[in-house]
């Protein structure tokens, strides 16, 4: 624990897009500040995120930021996190040796595992791994812009095609 509070971690470490903000996102958020006095968000940029499907329909970087902005600050204030922009998942930031944890949720459980092999290979502590709640598994920025899409085009590009997204590590 951290002395004088009900957090378990000095600093940790989230990340993600955070296109349409949405309930996973918000678990995800609540999360960290649940175990932690102070979070470290990654955003990714336009450009990592221009090979997803339906790319078009994601939101600008400044958006996203004030999407997750004005939801912390709402609950959490504005001196308890910081943004690092990602134009890599596996950004410097990741290799903070004060960070002591890794916010996941099940769609990016491989990537806590890889920034620990990452971390271990520079001789850095591992991060915990801690698991955000699952709860809106149904919610997602994807399936968001497919109907963005469907919307606008009156079709899936995608539908009965192999997905351009990362894979899920579903163990």
């Amino acid at each position: 624990m951290v002395a004088g509070t009900g957090e378990k971690y000095k600093n940790v470490w989230t990340g993600g897009t955070f296109d349409h903000f949405h309930q996973g996102h918000r678990d995800l958020l609540d999360k960290a500040f649940e175990v932690s006095s102070f979070v470290t968000i990654g955003i990714t940029t336009n450009e990592l995120v221009a090979d997803k499907k339906y790319s078009e329909f994601i939101e600008s970087l400044d958006q996203r930021m004030k999407s997750v902005s004005s939801y912390l600050a709402e609950r959490y204030g504005k001196d308890r996190y910081k943004f690092v922009i990602n134009d890599s998942v596996y950004t410097e930031a990741v290799l903070d040796p004060k960070l002591s944890a890794n916010i996941i949720c099940f769609k990016t459980k491989h990537h806590g595992r890889n920034i620990n092999k990452l971390r271990e290979e520079k001789q850095i502590t591992a991060l915990d791994l801690v698991m955000a709640p699952s709860s809106s598994r149904n919610s997602s920025s994807s399936e968001t812009r497919r109907l963005l899409f469907v919307e606008k085009y009156g079709h899936d590009p995608y539908d009965g095609k192999e997905s351009n997204e990362p894979t899920v590590d579903r163990e």
